[in-house]
């Protein structure tokens, strides 16, 4: 990809410093990854304190789709959905809606 962005800019700079930008690139992956472990450890020691009151409910309740939010100080908001059904049918859907969750119906 820094190939690509190479020819189209034509940055000399960006050719000289090709390897402090790999490096970089690298660095930023790496802290990443270890924010994400961190912030995965974190909620799977909270989640099951928050959810506890709600396990019940979430297990009997009728209903083939339910929402319930939680708060943690650590994090803010989290929502957890459940749903139930599946369409085994393809759905033209706008891209604007596609890899997300939402809390409303469309």
């Amino acid at each position: 990809m820094l190939d690509v962005i190479i020819k189209v800019t034509g940055s000399e700079e960006l050719v000289g410093r090709l390897t402090q930008v790999k490096d970089a690139i690298r660095t930023i992956r790496g802290i990443h990854l270890q924010i994400a472990h961190y912030l995965i450890k974190r909620l799977m020691e909270e989640l099951p304190k928050k959810f506890e009151k709600y396990q019940e409910d979430f297990e009997t309740a009728p209903e083939t789709y339910m929402n319930i939010e939680l708060e943690i100080p650590e994090f803010g908001k989290l929502e957890i959905h459940r749903v139930e059904e599946k369409i085994n049918e393809n759905i033209e859907i706008s891209r604007k809606m596609v890899n997300r969750l939402l809390s409303e119906e469309y």
